[in-house]
C-alpha cells in the first residue's frame, strides 16, 4: 500500500507569507514599508529659524536635474507642513537646508530553512474470515474487515535555499544658518532616513522616505527610531512601528 507523505513547515517566514496572502485575499492587506529615522537638533537655535533655501548636499546631486527638482518639491511640501517657509531670495533665508539622497551597494542575502517531512507508517486493513456450521450441517462464511490506523512520523527534511537582493536607500536633510555659511558653520538640525527594498528604483521610494522623516524635521528623536509607512486609499501614512 502506498502511504502519503506530508510536509509540515515550521519556518516562521512561511507562516508570515501565508498570513499575508490570506489578508490580501480578504481585502485587508495594504503595502507597508519600514524606515529607520534619526534626527538631532540644537535646541537653542532650531525653534527660531524658519525661513530657508534648499541646496544640494552632495557633489553627485545636480540641482538642475529633474530628479533633484522632483525631490525638492516633495520636501518643500513637507517643510511647509512643518511650519517652514521658503525664502523668495537666498539672501532672505535664515536657514540653508541641504538635500542628499542615494542608493548604496546592493546586498545579496541567502536564507536556508528546513521543512520536516512526515509519512504514515504501519496501519492497514485486516480481514477476519469466520466459518459457521448450523444444526443441519450447512456451513456459511462471513468476512469482516478491520482498519488499523497508522501513525505519522518524521522521516526526513526538505532543505530550501532562497537568495534575494536588497537595495539600501537614504535621504538626509541638514540645516545651517544661511547668513554665516562656511564649510565650518555648525549644524542646527539634521534628519536622516534609511530604507531597504528589493527594488533598485530610488525615485519611487523617495515619497516613502519623505513621509517617514516629515514629523522629525527640526526635532530630536533621541535615537534611531523605526517608522512604518502604509498605503491607505492611494496615500502614504506614517505610523509608529510596533
Amino acid at each position: 500500500m502506498t502511504r502519503p507523505t506530508l510536509r509540515f513547515s515550521s519556518t516562521p517566514s512561511l507562516f508570515a507569507a501565508l498570513a499575508a496572502a490570506l489578508l490580501l485575499l480578504a481585502g485587508c492587506a495594504a503595502p507597508s514599508y519600514l524606515v529607520r529615522v534619526d534626527a538631532i537638533n540644537d535646541p537653542a537655535s532650531a525653534p527660531a529659524l524658519r525661513t530657508y533655501t534648499l541646496a544640494s548636499g552632495s557633489k553627485d546631486l545636480d540641482p538642475a536635474t529633474l530628479q533633484f527638482r522632483e525631490a525638492s518639491a516633495l520636501l518643500r511640501n513637507a517643510l511647509n507642513r512643518r511650519g517652514y517657509t521658503e525664502a523668495p531670495l537666498p539672501a532672505d533665508a535664515a536657514l540653508n537646508i541641504t538635500i542628499a539622497y542615494g542608493i548604496g551597494q546592493p546586498e545579496t542575502r541567502t536564507v536556508t530553512f528546513s521543512t520536516p517531512v512526515y509519512a504514515e507508517l504501519g496501519g492497514g486493513r485486516v480481514q477476519t474470515v469466520t466459518k459457521t456450521t448450523d444444526a443441519t450441517g450447512k456451513t456459511s462464511t462471513s468476512t469482516q474487515t478491520r482498519i488499523i490506523p497508522g501513525r505519522y512520523e518524521r522521516v526526513g527534511n526538505d532543505v530550501t535555499t532562497s537568495t534575494y537582493t536588497l537595495y539600501p536607500k537614504h535621504l538626509a536633510l541638514s540645516a545651517r544658518e544661511a547668513n554665516s555659511l562656511t564649510a565650518s558653520t555648525p549644524e542646527i538640525w539634521n534628519v536622516t532616513a534609511y530604507y531597504q527594498s528589493a527594488s533598485p528604483d530610488l525615485r519611487g521610494d523617495l515619497p516613502i522616505l519623505v513621509t517617514a522623516i516629515e514629523p522629525s524635521i527640526g526635532e530630536n528623536t533621541g535615537r534611531v527610531i523605526n517608522v512604518r509607512i502604509i498605503e491607505q486609499e492611494g496615500r502614504l501614512v506614517r505610523e509608529p512601528a510596533k
